[in-house]
């Protein structure tokens, strides 16, 4: 059983609110998907992020593992994040085809994940399965080994750009995603540290906590405590 979430497993796992602009299932003997979603359902904020329920049964482990992973490349949801891209590369961890999945596995293997950190020549990479439109229309591919060629650049500049984007931040405190202020920990006037605690969001039945990017004083507070604000707004100003 994989259960598919509405949350960003790019950045820690936040969850992920908004429209599902599309929704295709997998389906297949052995296959079963049990949810209540639907294309044009908006994800509200007020409750847990958990999409579906996606079983499959075979009569090997390995099989099973494999019809697992065929699933998953078949599962298309489009207008929020989920965690089908991170599923796929932990299924196919060691740790999880040798039988020895911990609690641990997450925070020792996939503390960085990114998709598309398997090697594009690999036929279960999520990287082929559900970026091959990057390759640019028109753009000529002559068998595999271009094709893989061509991916791979493409693979390269993404997560070039995704880590420029990351370490670019800002001076001020961002909302990560869409919620509800629950706690305003700072007061205008006062001097904090990077790092420090400074507002916690509520989302999905989850509380995240807002650091300071920076050394600086709170110049200004936006939001207060009961409202509601949407992902990337600004939170408070920092000089």
């Amino acid at each position: 059983e994989a259960r598919i979430y509405a949350e960003d497993p790019e950045n820690n796992f936040l969850p992920s609110i908004g429209t599902i602009k599309r929704l295709r299932e997998p389906r297949g003997e052995g296959v079963r998907v049990d949810t209540g979603i639907y294309e044009g359902w908006t994800i509200p904020m007020e409750y847990d992020p958990m999409l579906a329920k996606l079983i499959v049964h075979a009569p090997t482990r390995a099989l099973a593992t494999m019809k697992m992973l065929t699933a998953l490349a078949e599962y298309e949801i489009a207008g929020v994040k989920t965690n089908i891209p991170f599923l796929t590369d932990l299924l196919r961890h060691p740790t999880f085809v040798d039988g020895r999945t911990e609690t641990s596995v997450i925070e020792r293997y996939f503390k960085d994940w990114l998709p598309g950190e398997s090697e594009p020549e690999d036929p279960f990479s999520p990287w082929n399965a559900a970026n091959h439109w990057r390759i640019a229309e028109g753009e000529k591919t002559d068998g595999d080994a271009q094709r893989r060629a061509v991916m791979a650049e493409r693979k390269k500049e993404f997560l070039a750009a995704h880590r420029a984007h990351g370490a670019a931040g800002g001076g001020d405190a961002t909302a990560p995603m869409p919620g509800t202020v629950r706690k305003v920990l700072v007061k205008e006037g006062q001097k904090v540290g990077a790092g420090e605690a400074l507002v916690v969001i509520e989302a999905m039945k989850m509380e995240h906590t807002i650091d300071a990017p920076k050394d600086g004083i709170v110049k200004k507070i936006l939001y207060n405590v009961g409202d509601k604000v949407g992902m990337g707004e600004k939170l408070l100003e920092l000089s």
